[in-house]
């Protein structure tokens, strides 16, 4: 049908606006896509025993991946600054809109 309208489909660019991928995108949004590694320690004792912390990846504020340590992962991607932010302009509208009632008693 496209062709015989000449229009070619592959030179057009595909956004997948299917509600299933929508609500995927939504849900797994700032989750970096990971294979599972089948040569990972399977061994719980082993596990429990060792002392390395175990790394994880995370999207970078410039939207670079880098693996960072689990629990650390706020400082990578701008999350505690930005919550520090809006704590900081949340407290100044506060100061702001702050209103005092006084009732001249004459």
């Amino acid at each position: 049908m496209a062709l015989d309208a000449g229009i070619d489909l592959w030179k057009l660019p595909f956004t997948d606006a299917r509600p299933e991928r929508l609500a995927y995108l939504a849900e797994n949004k700032g989750k970096v896509p990971v294979a599972v590694n089948p040569r990972a320690i399977k061994n719980p004792e082993r596990i429990a025993k060792s002392t390395k912390v175990p790394r994880v990846p995370v999207y970078m504020v410039n939207g670079r991946i880098a693996w960072v340590k689990k629990g650390s992962e706020d400082l990578y991607t701008g999350k505690a600054e930005m919550e520090a932010d809006v704590v900081a302009a949340q407290e100044k509208v506060k100061k702001e809109l702050q209103i005092t009632v006084q009732e001249n008693e004459e």
